[in-house]
């Protein structure tokens, strides 16, 4: 009897395919166990995980995504073992026959997969009694060579591939050969290009038309600190906190700290660029392939990245500074950094009434100038941006009137632009830009940090 289930690997008890090519020079004994090798290819390893699969009838999957839709797990790796083995208790009196494969290496190909190294098992019966079954012992294949890809489904006998859904190659050059039917929309392709395309549709790369590269300096690079998946802001005395001789332009200048993860025994290749993707509004690192052909240990550590970006280069948009292009799989939370539009970027000199002030600049009775993205943080009893060479302290009048509510409206996240006048040699008239109302400042005896 013959059973049609859409997708489903279910066969009836019946003779089937006995031949189980061991090839020249590939097959050698160890005790009871047979390796099979790729001296003489894939063929002879795919006849043998056909042995004892009679005739079936599905309906094929028509696409590639609908394969994937129907399959609860989708993975691939290299290939340990096989062996047919009875099911107990079956319901067919002669006993339930199931070949076992067991990979040596697993790799899942969904972000929420939870697969590990699991077997999986497909019906197939040795009805011939009168010949040696050559999967009554287990087979054991070549765990560097003998490489799958398996699309799954999970019933009450255990993971079982779909009839389009278990593939075989010898070579990463080769086109995979399908132990029942091929993948749909695969033929030809290697198993690393069935498993681009699976990629693809479970986990697509962002839109990358219009991606923009962002100019930077880099500051830092590869420190092991902090928590990894975060990214942060930087004041110039956090940076040189890690990098006390770096060069940075604190009135020009954005710093960003990207804490990225790696393997300790597979490091991560040096930083290439810095991008920008309006459509996901993400800000992130992109670092150069670097390949590693050894295993790689599991042990999340960080890898610390800072650069600097003149402001005028950010993006005038709300966006959010990542650790990379899409969301982290890698089991930590992602400490996103985001900011509202224009937050970081200061207004270009053109459009700008007055001189810029710098820290250092001049500022003589009867000038004015601006601040540019003056920290709020620890407010306005206090001007800690230095003005002509000082600090400047609320005059009692205007620390009493407390500073207008109008500049909260012109206020980017924690910093702010100010238009400063000096009135006198002992007085400041500061005005939010984009307000007209004001407060003044005297002369600091001392001199306070900002925390």
């Amino acid at each position: 009897m013959i059973v049609v289930v859409s997708g489903a690997l279910i066969v009836a008890c019946g003779s089937g395919d006995s031949t189980a090519a061991t090839g020249s020079g590939q097959g050698d004994s160890q005790g009871s166990r047979t390796t099979l090798g790729c001296d003489d290819g894939v063929a002879p390893i795919r006849e043998l995980l056909r042995t004892g699969i009679p005739t079936y009838d599905y309906d094929p999957f028509t696409d590639l995504p609908e394969l994937i839709a129907a399959s609860d797990e989708i993975v691939s790796g290299t290939l340990l073992t096989a062996q047919r083995v009875e099911v107990e208790e079956s319901e067919d009196p002669d006993g339930r026959d199931m070949i076992v494969v067991q990979p040596a290496e697993a790799m899942a190909l969904q972000p929420d997969s939870s697969f590990n190294f699991e077997p999986f098992t497909y019906d197939a019966v040795w009805a011939q009694r009168d010949q040696p079954d050559p999967l009554a012992d287990p087979v054991s294949f070549d765990p560097a060579r003998v490489r799958f890809i398996a699309f799954l489904w999970q019933t009450d006998a255990g993971l079982i591939p779909h009839i389009q859904g278990l593939a075989l190659s010898c070579d990463r050059d080769l086109a995979a050969v399908s132990v029942l039917d091929p993948p749909p929309g695969t033929e030809g392709m290697t198993i690393d290009e069935i498993e681009a395309a699976v990629l693809d549709v479970t986990d697509p790369p962002p839109p990358t038309a219009n991606v923009i590269t962002v100019p930077h300096r880099l500051l830092v690079e590869d420190l092991d600190y902090g928590d990894a998946y975060t990214t942060t802001r930087l004041t110039a005395e956090q940076v040189w906190e890690v990098a006390p001789d770096a060069e940075v332009d604190v009135d020009n200048e954005v710093f960003l700290e990207f804490n990225l993860v790696e393997s300790s025994t597979c490091p991560n290749g040096p930083l290439d660029r810095i991008e920008f993707n309006p459509d996901t509004a993400r800000l992130y690192p992109v670092l150069e392939d670097d390949e590693h052909e050894s295993d790689c240990t599991d042990d999340d550590t960080p890898h610390v990245i800072i650069v600097a970006i003149t402001r005028q280069d950010l993006p005038a948009v709300a966006f959010t500074a990542t650790t990379g292009a899409t969301d982290n799989i890698g089991g930590l939370d992602d400490g996103y950094a985001s900011f509202g539009p224009g937050e970081l970027r200061a207004p270009s000199q053109d459009s700008l009434e007055h001189p810029v002030l710098r820290e250092s600049s001049p500022l003589a009775v009867g000038e004015t100038g601006v601040i540019l993205d003056a920290y709020t943080h620890c407010g306005f009893e206090r001007l800690f941006y230095p003005v002509d060479g000082r600090q400047w302290l609320l005059t009692d009048v205007s620390a009493a009137v407390g500073v207008p509510t109008s500049w909260d409206e012109v206020t980017r996240g924690e910093s702010i632009d100010l238009v400063v006048e000096r009135v006198a040699a002992g007085r400041l008239v500061v005005t939010a830009r984009g307000t007209t109302d004001s407060v003044e400042y005297r002369p600091a005896d001392d001199e306070e940090g900002c925390g």
